[in-house]
């Protein structure tokens, strides 16, 4: 209240209609309002006086939770019965009948609520439905929360007219592309970097880019004889029978692709991908190559997808890669990329580990979850007939346990798996938010797939989830030594 007091907020065009004009004995009788709403004593009955009697309570409040413990049958006092939003509403509508300002607006912003209880959850979400029109709440907490499933379907707000979700994830890569630019180049200017023409010049030109570094030089990268598309794709035709029989079927040259009518093309370039993948990782005999690390993985927009754009991510991942830049004042070799790749999926998944959880069988933590997944993918992919589409998204469905389902809740609360909206192009206007898992399609995070050797994209189909788990079961009974035979793994030594 003290700065909505400040009257430089008029020489602010934005924030001029914020002031306050409160004269003192207005305050006083404010102060005297709140208390009794608060059931706070303070020494002085003005705003700064019930601020400090708030922060008295709460040191008291430590005292009442220690007394608890050691006898639940302690006393509490009347402020610790209050209701936990009630009277912060009822001050509000105090504070603005007080200032002459009926209909101001404020925010009430509940951080991390996922640690809170579930009672106050529970109650703030059906104050969405009803409740004052001058508070604004700001929720943070994980997208996936199970004791909502359980609200009465009278009280339960309705996304779209009671609340907005605002989701800080990125169904699709491309999204997450401006903001990690712009927080990659403020990284380079805080390390005092010199100045760069922009993220290829820093990390060059990727495999898994859309297509941008084909623009940029105008120079296809499918035609022949010098396209790295071009030769990769070629280089995958003499090792992969499958790709060979798919070419034949389509009545493609390899050749002759750049220069394929455009929906002709289209067909082509949709399996690129899954071509990149399959000529790294498989030799002629169906096999993986032997190869503690690929350089397929890098280049700026690579990074980007492979960071989710999360902030703590992305800065692991881009910090030694700056500084190589820096120190070089030159292009990032593909090495050091890699390495630092390698290092943030290592940290990824001692994050995931230290997660408890509980599963069921001999599936009870989230890396055992994304593993199967993981798994599953890299088999379908890689070692299957060649498909221009093959699996690369799941769905959950009514198939999977309760104990499942409750793991791929922490999964996507952990952010390794990603909630897909159900048509691609449809992003956020769509419900993707349904706190329902089953008829959920998710996606494996981006960070983990370096680990199973896929690319970074959903151009693929979905399969159940039942149907990932049921094949497990099936591989383990016939041949339980091959669930061990696809760990490859990603490490630079």
């Amino acid at each position: 209240m003290a700065d909505a007091r400040d009257e430089e907020l008029l020489s602010n065009s934005n924030l001029s209609r914020f002031l306050v004009d409160l004269e003192d004995a207005a305050e006083t009788e404010l102060a005297r309002t709140l208390s009794e709403i608060w059931l706070v004593k303070p020494a002085v009955y003005s705003l700064s006086g019930v601020r400090a009697a708030i922060r008295t309570q709460l040191s008291k409040l430590q005292i009442v939770i220690d007394d608890l413990i050691r006898d639940p049958e302690s006393a509490v006092p009347d402020f610790v019965k209050l209701h936990p939003v009630s009277p912060v509403i009822n001050g509000i509508e105090e504070t603005n009948e007080a200032i002459a300002q009926p209909g101001r607006k404020w925010a009430i912003l509940c951080d991390e609520l996922e640690i809170a209880p579930a009672m106050i959850r529970q109650d703030l979400f059906e104050l969405l439905r009803s409740t004052s029109h001058n508070v604004i709440f700001k929720l943070s907490l994980f997208p996936h929360t199970s004791e909502l499933e359980e609200l009465d379907s009278i009280n339960a707000p309705e996304s779209g007219n009671d609340y907005q979700v605002l989701d800080l994830s990125y169904p699709y890569k491309e999204a997450a592309y401006p903001f990690c630019k712009d927080l990659f180049e403020g990284m380079i200017e805080q390390a005092s970097g010199p100045p760069s023409d922009g993220p290829e010049y820093v990390l060059g030109d990727g495999w898994f880019d859309g297509g941008r570094s084909s623009r940029r030089t105008t120079i296809s990268n499918l035609r022949a004889p010098n396209g790295k598309i071009f030769r990769r794709a070629l280089k995958l035709e003499k090792q992969d029978a499958g790709f060979r029989r798919w070419l034949k079927e389509k009545r493609f040259r390899i050749d002759e692709v750049a220069d394929f009518e455009e929906n002709v093309q289209a067909q082509f370039r949709k399996a690129i991908p899954f071509i990149l993948t399959r000529a790294e990782f498989i030799t002629s005999k169906g096999n993986f190559r032997s190869r503690k690390a690929s350089t397929i993985y890098s280049g700026p927009f690579s990074l980007f997808a492979i960071s989710e754009g999360n902030p703590r991510i992305f800065i692991n991942l881009m910090r030694p890669v700056i500084y190589e830049y820096i120190r070089k004042n030159s292009t990032v070799s593909e090495a050091v990329q890699t390495a630092s790749i390698d290092a943030t999926i290592h940290r990824y998944k001692a994050s995931l580990s230290a997660i408890p959880t509980v599963g069921k069988d001999d599936v009870q933590s989230i890396m055992q979850l994304v593993d199967v997944i993981g798994r599953f993918l890299q088999s379908d992919q890689l070692l299957e007939d060649f498909r221009p589409e093959p699996y690369s998204t799941i769905q959950i469905d009514s198939g999977i346990s309760k104990e499942i389902r409750g793991l791929v809740g922490r999964a996507i609360n952990a952010g390794v798996l990603i909630r897909m909206p159900e048509e691609r192009g449809a992003g956020s206007n769509l419900d993707n938010h349904s706190n329902e898992l089953v008829g959920t399609r998710l996606r494996l995070a981006y960070t983990l797939c370096p680990t199973y050797k896929l690319p970074l994209t959903v151009a693929g189909q979905t399969v159940k989830l039942s149907t990932v788990l049921h094949t497990r079961t099936a591989a383990r009974r016939r041949q339980p030594e091959a669930l061990t035979q696809y760990r490859l793994p990603f490490t630079v030594e």
